[in-house]
Formats: structure tokens, sequence, C-alpha cells
């Protein structure tokens, strides 16, 4: 694997407290030739499932050998375990709750529970777990002078929440929202592959709550401001939005909601 010399944030922690300058601090003073990537600071606080997706839909865009800090906590100083998840290309490091199930779904992985106490803080809150335990793993990671196998045993399972999948039939795919980002679009699990060629509002319609769209467009402007649009956004999934509006918004609609798209006959 590549030189270890970029760390990849993503925290729940927001940018008003200094949390997250605190974590860069602890890297820095280990190895001052880091450097990072904020990837978002503005995860809802202490959701996972969000923050899985956003780790999940980002991390493909590294380069190899980047190490990636996802912070997102809720049963910190409880018995979850500390992590530390290698694949073939990128290196985790990472509460065991659940934040890197996506990523363990698709990929070849080894794990280790972080255990040893020299390699952390010398004090440890028992609530800055990022800061005092995490951030120090991934910089000692960084310096090259430690084997994950350092760290802790081998884990053979790790924590995961429950994926949702689709269910298809000949005519229909059936899947739910995953995600609303900050301008309301509503991000899916149907997979742009399991359409269709777009653009055809004869023979496709998606249906989510009591809303009922005739076609998958190209992108927003594809209908007059103010109308609903369904799409492949950025991640190639279908995402649902309202050209210059707010979608989930609107429709009252979340994270686990049901969408079907049906293709109706020719």
């Amino acid at each position: 694997m590549p030189n270890r010399s970029l760390v990849a944030l993503l925290t729940d922690f927001g940018m008003d407290d200094c949390y997250v300058a605190e974590m860069k601090g602890v890297m820095l003073s280990l190895n001052p030739d880091l450097h990072f990537v904020d990837i978002t600071h503005s995860i809802r606080p202490g959701d996972i499932r969000q923050a899985a997706y956003l780790l999940w839909r980002s991390h493909m865009r590294f380069p190899s050998g980047t190490i990636f800090l996802p912070v997102v906590d809720p049963g910190v100083g409880g018995d979850r375990k500390i992590l530390l998840l290698q694949t073939n290309e990128h290196i985790f490091v990472a509460p065991d709750n659940g934040l890197l199930t996506r990523i363990a779904n698709e990929q070849d992985y080894r794990a280790w529970e972080v255990t040893e106490r020299s390699l952390m803080l010398d004090k440890l809150s028992t609530t800055f777990h990022g800061r005092d335990i995490m951030a120090p793993v991934c910089a000692q990671l960084s310096l090259g002078n430690v084997k994950p196998s350092d760290f802790g045993p081998r884990l053979q399972e790790i924590v995961k929440f429950k994926v949702a999948g689709l269910t298809a039939t000949a005519s229909s795919i059936e899947g739910e929202v995953i995600s609303i980002d900050r301008f309301g679009n509503a991000i899916t699990n149907i997979p742009a592959e399991r359409l269709a060629k777009p653009g055809k509002p004869s023979n496709v319609r998606v249906f989510i709550e009591q809303e009922i769209i005739d076609s998958i467009s190209k992108t927003y402007s594809s209908v007059k401001e103010g109308e609903t649009v369904a799409y492949i956004g950025s991640a190639d999934l279908i995402e649902l939005a309202i050209n210059g509006g707010d979608f989930a918004k609107r429709f009252a609609v979340k994270p686990g909601d049901t969408v079907r798209v049906v293709k109706d006959e020719e």
C-alpha cells in the first residue's frame, strides 16, 4: 500500500466547537507531514446510517493508502469496540457500531479491535475517543512504524446494521430512501443499472408516498422549476427532487420510506 500521508475525516461534530481541530492537532503532533481532507462534519448527531452512506460514496474517490477517520459515536464510553479495518486500498479507524457496514458489505477486509494502550494518548477521556484513541492510531499508522495487527486482536466479525435490499418483479423494482442531502433531495438505494434507459415517460413511473413521477429524467432542469423529478444521481442511484425546491420537506419524506419504480406495459 502506498505512503499513508492522507487522513480523511467524517464526523457529526459540526464546526462550531474545537473537536475537529483537536483531533487534527493530536495527529499533527505525531506526524507533522500529514494532510487532511474533511469529507463532512455535518452528519446529523448520532446518525450512523447517514454517516455510513456518505463514507461509502466518498471513499472510492480517494487515492490508495488513504486513512479514513469517521467518528459518529453515540456509544462512546460504553462497551462498543474501536475498530481498525483494512481493505485492499484503504484503512478505516472507527467505532464498531455499524459505521463501516457498507464498506464491509462490498469489499474484502481484515479487521482488528484497537486495544494497545501504548499507541493511544496517555490520558483518555470517557467522552472523546476520537481524539484520544482513534486520532493517535491514525497518526501511528501514517508513520508506517506499526502494522494493523500491532493495535490489538483480530476480529472475525464487525457490527453491521441491516441494509435494505431491493424487491424486483418483471415490471417493478422496490427499494427505499437511504439519505436526504442538504438540498432536500431523496437518495434511494435503487441503482441506475437496474432500470431501462432514462427519459421514457410512457413506460416508467416512480412512486413515493402519494407522489408519482412519470419518468427518469436527465437532471433537475429537465422539468420546470417547482416540479418533481426523478433522475440518476452522481452515485449512480435514483434520486428524487424538486427543481429549485426541497423534495423531502414538501412530501415529508425520510430515510426508510419505500420507493417503487414501475415499468408500464408498452
